[in-house]
């Protein structure tokens, strides 16, 4: 059968094994034929900007072109909206300077006084100095009022012109998620193929699971039949993976894939949910 494509993301507690937890994945994912790696941006001791040169020294120069960096306006705001949207666009300049593929912009858990809405509209780089930018949506979000508002602020991302990739958040309801789907892919400029769609999937295992029961990631929505159990879980990602195969999404791995063997793990959920 022909492997799927797949990215994986880096898994480091800090900027150290960040970076070497990047040149493991950059390695694997050239060995197994992925398209990419993931950098996240989860604290405020995490500057992208220093991540950005860590990695440049560390990982060969072309194979920089793999990486999609993760940029927090929560994590990286800089006192004041101004002075914000400039770290952002120097960030942008360097980025495409050093031939990195993606950024991924997000805004951050609560609200913002420098949102990732707010940054794109008044985003001034010229779109030549800028690697791809994609922006995140959620939806699985259960409020419906909620649901809805995040589909506004997708909307006006993706009216920006700024916006080449959409990705998709975790979750499990397999409704909200085909609902959520039909939504973005009704969007014009992804009927145009001017955008792509990335989904995340975990891979589930006991540790994962008893991890989300007593320490649910914020924003992340998984009922109790995907937290009942690891077979339960990965029915529910198989059928996520069937969704996505559906859709044209690509899909982005959010726990750890360091070997060969974790790479095949993966693929085994693959055919599953080609078998469904």
């Amino acid at each position: 059968r022909r492997r799927r494509t797949m990215r994986l993301e880096a898994m480091g507690r800090d900027g150290g094994a960040l970076v070497k937890a990047a040149q493991a994945a950059v390695k694997l994912t050239l060995h197994m034929g992925g398209t990419g790696v993931n950098i996240p941006n989860k604290g405020k001791k995490d500057s992208p900007m220093r991540m950005l040169h860590e990695l440049a020294s560390a990982l060969p120069a072309d194979s920089l072109r793999l990486l999609c960096m993760h940029y927090s306006m929560k994590h990286n705001y800089a006192g004041s909206s101004a002075k914000t949207k400039a770290a952002f666009e120097n960030f942008c300049d360097e980025a495409r300077r050093r031939n990195v593929g993606q950024i991924l912009l997000v805004s951050g858990a609560g609200p913002r006084p420098f949102d990732s809405v707010t940054c794109l509209q008044q985003l001034s780089l010229p779109q030549e100095n800028c690697p791809e930018i994609g922006v995140a949506f959620n939806p699985y979000i259960p409020d419906r009022a909620a649901r809805e508002k995040e589909r506004a602020r997708l909307r006006l991302k993706v009216n920006t012109g700024r916006v080449s990739c959409i990705w998709l958040q975790l979750g499990s309801d397999l409704q909200l998620l085909a609902d959520g789907l039909s939504f973005v892919r009704a969007l014009p400029a992804v009927r145009e193929n001017r955008i792509r769609i990335y989904g995340s999937i975990f891979v589930p295992s006991k540790r994962l699971i008893a991890n989300m029961r007593f320490r649910p990631w914020s924003g992340v929505y998984l009922s109790d039949e995907y937290l009942f159990s690891v077979p339960a879980a990965e029915e529910i990602t198989a059928r996520i993976l069937q969704q996505y195969a559906a859709a044209a999404v690509e899909v982005l791995v959010e726990t750890a894939v360091v070997s060969a063997a974790d790479w095949d793990a993966v693929q085994r959920l693959v055919r599953r949910a080609e078998s469904l």
